[in-house]
Formats: structure tokens, C-alpha cells, sequence
């Protein structure tokens, strides 16, 4: 089974550009009510004189908040894509462009079962990295500066890998299959530490994308800010909401292909058919 990197990514840019108005039909809703939520969030902490993470800390909360409701407000767009993906656009007809059911719910149990597993092995590696830091205490700042990188490096390397792998299931429950995570786990053995490259390539494309959208806002902010310092700050609000809601919709949408393209290229290898997919998992 292959899964050559930067051909993958590649083919999932592609991918999701041919499959666009999808994006943009079922992608809208919450795209918006995401925007409207990023601008309440940047208008109540604009004024802080705090840093970015001065603020993150004392406003934990709200922004703990925040992303929970971000979380299900993609939800539909999530459900929608990963049946789009794996079943192609029959998989989605009749479908509502924003729909809350019991699959979204399950969905986001899943979601959470995978937060939580994620949670405990990255606090399980960051005590491990503790217990040995001692053992490099006799090297100098440089020797120990770049020990504790490479070892960082590894251990996100390792979450993310294992984030991917055990996410296998998303796909199985947003086309109403029964969901197995030590199905997942097994059939992508071989395939944890690619995931995690293409996963973070993925991300970091859907953060470049918006590049043009940046120095936009910042062209046209500055033009604003200039003819009245006011309508220019709360422009400035509206366009970074924009941006950072269009940001989150990319950041989603690429890493559910990625696992919707791995979930398919494991039934591929399996021989297995569109019909005899569906009991692969099950």
C-alpha cells in the first residue's frame, strides 16, 4: 500500500479545488455563523492591552468555549464531506446543507473519545520527557537545546500520527457504519508516520491559501485605518474574522480528505468493492 507524500497532497489540493461548489454550498452556513462567532470573540478582547498570550491564558475559558462551539458548528460540513469522500456525491443526496441528526452527535462523541485518547498519550509523553531530561542535564545549553527539539519533534510526530490513524473511524460513522477503533488502528499500520507529514503539509497549505486573503486585509485596512481610525479597526475585526473562519474551514476540510483517501486506498487494497466496503469496517 502506498501513500507517496507530496503526490498525496497534491492529489487531495486537487481533490477538494474539483470538488469546490460542494465546499462552497455545504461549507456556507457554517463558514458564516463562523465568522459571526470569530468577530464576537476579536470584539470583546480587541481592546486588551495583553499579549496574544497573556490573553489566551487569562481568557482560557472563553476561548475554551469558543472552540467547542466552532467544533460543532462544522459538524454538518464534516459528516458531509467525509461521506462525499468515501461514497462520492451520492452519498450526500437528499442531504440537508446544514443538518444537526444523530450522526453529527455520534460524530462528535467520536471526536471526543479521539480528543481524549490524544490528550492521555500526549501527557504520557510529556511526563516521560521529564523523567529522562535529567539524563542529559550534563550537556551544554546548545546540546540540551536541541535534544529537547528533537524529542518535541518526535513526540508530535508520534500524536499526530496516532491522531490520524485512530480518526480512521470518523469515516466509518459518518456513512452509518458500525464504528471500530482497533479496526482502524490495525488496517493502518504502515501508514501513521506518512499521515502525519501529509496531515501537517495539509494544514500548513490550508494556512498559505490564505496568504492573498491576508495581505488583502491588510492593504485594505491600512487604506481604511488611514481615511478614519475607527472604521478601519472594526473593518480590520471583520476581515480577520473572515479570514480566520475561512482558515478553520480549509484546515478541516484538507485533513478529512486525507483520512477519507486512506480509508479508501485500505478498502482498495483489501480488494474490496463500494458494496463490500461497507462490511470492511464493520
Amino acid at each position: 500500500m502506498n501513500l507517496p507524500i507530496f503526490q498525496t497532497v497534491i492529489e487531495i489540493l486537487e481533490y477538494c479545488w474539483l470538488k469546490r461548489r460542494l465546499i462552497i454550498v455545504y461549507g456556507s452556513i457554517p463558514f458564516a455563523l463562523g465568522t459571526c462567532l470569530q468577530l464576537t470573540i476579536n470584539t470583546l478582547f480587541a481592546s486588551t492591552d495583553e499579549t496574544t498570550f497573556e490573553n489566551l491564558i487569562n481568557n482560557s475559558p472563553a476561548f475554551a468555549l469558543f472552540s467547542i462551539l466552532t467544533i460543532i458548528l462544522y459538524l454538518p460540513i464534516t459528516v458531509t464531506w467525509y461521506r462525499v469522500v468515501v461514497m462520492g456525491e451520492e452519498g450526500i443526496q437528499n442531504r440537508k446543507v446544514f443538518h444537526f441528526s444523530t450522526l453529527e452527535v455520534k460524530v462528535l462523541i467520536w471526536q471526543i473519545i479521539i480528543f481524549s485518547i490524544i490528550l492521555f498519550v500526549t501527557l504520557s509523553g510529556l511526563a516521560i520527557i521529564l523523567f529522562v531530561e535529567p539524563l542529559f542535564s550534563e550537556l551544554d545549553k546548545i546540546g540540551l537545546g536541541l535534544t529537547r527539539l528533537i524529542i518535541s519533534s518526535l513526540l508530535i510526530i508520534t500524536i499526530i500520527s496516532i491522531f490520524c490513524r485512530i480518526s480512521l473511524v470518523l469515516p466509518m460513522v459518518a456513512t452509518n457504519r458500525h464504528p471500530h477503533l482497533k479496526e482502524a488502528w490495525t488496517r493502518s499500520s504502515g501508514f501513521g508516520m506518512r499521515m502525519a507529514a501529509i496531515y501537517l503539509l495539509c494544514s500548513l497549505s490550508g494556512i498559505i491559501l490564505t496568504f492573498p486573503l491576508q495581505i488583502l486585509s491588510l492593504f485594505i485596512s491600512k487604506v481604511l485605518t488611514n481615511m478614519s481610525s475607527s472604521t478601519g479597526g472594526f473593518i480590520n475585526l471583520i476581515l480577520n474574522s473572515i479570514i480566520s473562519s475561512f482558515t478553520s474551514l480549509l484546515v478541516i476540510i484538507l485533513p478529512i480528505t486525507l483520512i477519507g483517501f486512506v480509508y479508501n486506498i485500505i478498502a482498495e487494497s483489501h480488494d474490496l468493492n463500494k458494496d463490500e466496503v461497507k462490511e470492511a469496517f464493520c
